[in-house]
C-alpha cells in the first residue's frame, strides 16, 4: 500500500512539474508575443504617422501643382501677346477668312509659349519628331486657351476646322486623354 501511494504521489509530482513547465513554457510564450505585439503596434503607429505624412506630402504637392499651373496661366494671360491676341479675338470680322495673326505674332505666340511653358518643345519633338512649323506654331497658340470661336476669328477659319486642328495636334503627339480631360489640360499637365 505504501508502494501505491508513493507510486501515486511521484505520478502526481511528476504530473505537476509537467504542468509547472507547460505553465512556464505558456508564460514565456506569452510573454515573447506581447512583446511582438507591443512592437508591431509601435510599427504600426509609425507606418500610421508616415502615412498621414505622405499624405500631408501628396496634398502639398497637389496644392503646389495647381498654384504653379495657375501662375502660368497668369503670366500667360498678362502677357502682352496674350492681350494683342484677345483683342484681335474680339474685333470680330464678320465672314473673314484671313489669318489675324501676323507672321510676328505668330513667332511672338511661339517665344511666349515657349518663356512660360520651357520644356513644351521638347514634350512635342518626343512625341512627334516630324512636327511641321505650322504644327508647332498652333500647338503653341493653343495653349494660350482660348476657346473654338476665338481661335477661329485669329486663324480666320471655322469652327469645325479649329476641331480638326485641334484632333490632328492630338493625333500627331499620339495622346490618348482620359475621360474628362482636354487636350489643354493634359499637355499642359505632362510639361
Amino acid at each position: 500500500m505504501l508502494w501505491i501511494y508513493f507510486g501515486y504521489r511521484k505520478r502526481t509530482e511528476k504530473r505537476l512539474l509537467l504542468q509547472q513547465a507547460d505553465l512556464r513554457d505558456t508564460r514565456n510564450r506569452l510573454l515573447e508575443l506581447s512583446i511582438e505585439m507591443e512592437r508591431k503596434n509601435a510599427l504600426l503607429k509609425h507606418s500610421e504617422e508616415e502615412e498621414k505624412a505622405l499624405e500631408r506630402m501628396r496634398e502639398e504637392m497637389e496644392t503646389l501643382t495647381a498654384r504653379y499651373r495657375t501662375l502660368r496661366e497668369n503670366m500667360l494671360e498678362s502677357s502682352p501677346v496674350y492681350k494683342k491676341l484677345h483683342q484681335l479675338a474680339k474685333q470680330k470680322k464678320p465672314q473673314n477668312t484671313q489669318t489675324l495673326i501676323s507672321e510676328e505674332l505668330w513667332e511672338q505666340i511661339k517665344q511666349q509659349a515657349q518663356k512660360v511653358y520651357p520644356s513644351l518643345r521638347r514634350y512635342v519633338i518626343n512625341r512627334c519628331p516630324d512636327l511641321n512649323e505650322s504644327e508647332w506654331a498652333y500647338c503653341c497658340l493653343y495653349l494660350f486657351g482660348f476657346d473654338t470661336n476665338d481661335e477661329a476669328l485669329l486663324l480666320g477659319i471655322n469652327t469645325s476646322s479649329v476641331r480638326t486642328k485641334t484632333l490632328r495636334l492630338r493625333s500627331r503627339l499620339n495622346i490618348d486623354l482620359p475621360a474628362q480631360m482636354s487636350l489643354y489640360e493634359y499637355i499642359t499637365m505632362q510639361i
